[in-house]
């Protein structure tokens, strides 16, 4: 008999292992992240979870097998989908570069969304989110048919073009949530962006999603982020794009799922990135992946690998 002893888990010291097919995995992932992360400087690592057998009174990993593995699924803390790379504005300090005539299409959401068992937020980038609402409602669609938890949504709009079809689509794609307090929708409002229409205000307001706040930033209190048009932009403080680390650990709350803690961005060809904050012309040397190379999720967690020089 295999069960699950979290007090007796915690109370073992941290020690590093390396399974199958390149997965190193970590023995306590609570001291791990507690204690352990700064000597180890550890950038990827895999956590499954120890199990106690009762008939040899000692610890070993509950999931150990090839194919449990290969059949892992994923519960992602912060999901981002690009679902354009169009937009209607030309703002001088957009990360992103200049705007590209690109949609996400249908296969790539379907390849994103195979595998998931659950998202926490769930983020809707572009370009200009509005200005694909097929995609939206596609994407709301799939969430449907495959039952994935949706705890909540976030989206950031210009607010130049806000048609009724773009309201629908946000409104059925909130209902899904079950954190409907987290979810999101906030208006460009800066020194670069155009001015946005009292008309359009009131109509974004309608949504409870709506916080006029959010994104109310002023760039000569607050740095840009040196990517994209923004590389040749003068006369403000700049900060380079942050680091975003990745940890996966075993997801118990649904059978052979692993958990992504951190931030995964999918763009509209389908690769896979560590973090949301890039410009287009930047995504093919970060990538870590693509979603049409098959199993993503298991070859995204097969390819982490664990510093223990200092282990």
């Amino acid at each position: 008999m295999w069960r699950e002893d979290s007090s007796e888990l915690h109370a073992h010291t941290f020690r590093v292992i390396r399974l199958i097919d390149g997965i190193w995995v970590g023995f306590n992932p609570c001291c791990f992240r507690q204690r352990k992360l700064a000597a180890t400087q550890c950038r990827r690592i895999v956590l499954l979870p120890l199990a106690y057998d009762e008939h040899t009174n000692r610890f070993g990993l509950k999931y150990i097998s090839k194919g449990s593995i290969e059949t892992m699924k994923a519960s992602f803390d912060n999901l981002v989908i690009e679902v354009t790379r169009r937009c209607n504005m030309g703002c001088a300090h957009c990360m992103r570069g200049n705007a590209q005539d690109k949609d996400i299409t249908e296969a790539v959401v379907d390849c994103a969304l195979a595998g998931t068992e659950h998202i926490g937020c769930l983020t809707l980038t572009g370009g200009e989110p509005s200005l694909n609402v097929p995609a939206i409602r596609y994407i709301t669609k799939r969430i449907k048919e495959l039952k994935i938890d949706l705890g909540s949504v976030y989206m950031v709009t210009n607010g130049k073009e806000v048609s009724d079809e773009f309201m629908l689509a946000c409104l059925e794609l909130y209902m899904l949530t079950y954190d409907n307090d987290f979810n999101g929708l906030a208006l460009s409002i800066d020194q670069f962006h155009e001015t946005v229409p009292k008309e359009n205000i009131n109509k974004l307001s309608k949504l409870a999603a709506f916080n006029m706040e959010d994104k109310n930033v002023d760039f000569k209190k607050v740095p840009v982020i040196d990517l994209g048009r923004a590389e040749s932009l003068s006369g403000y403080r700049k900060r380079d794009r942050l680091s975003n680390d990745l940890y996966i650990e075993y997801d118990e709350r649904y059978e052979g799922s692993v958990r992504i803690e951190s931030t995964i961005a999918i763009t509209v060809d389908g690769d896979i990135l560590s973090d949301c904050d890039y410009a287009y012309d930047d995504t093919e040397d970060i990538r870590i992946g693509n979603v049409f190379d098959g199993d993503w999720i298991k070859k995204m967690v097969d390819t982490y690998e664990v510093d223990t020089t200092a282990a």
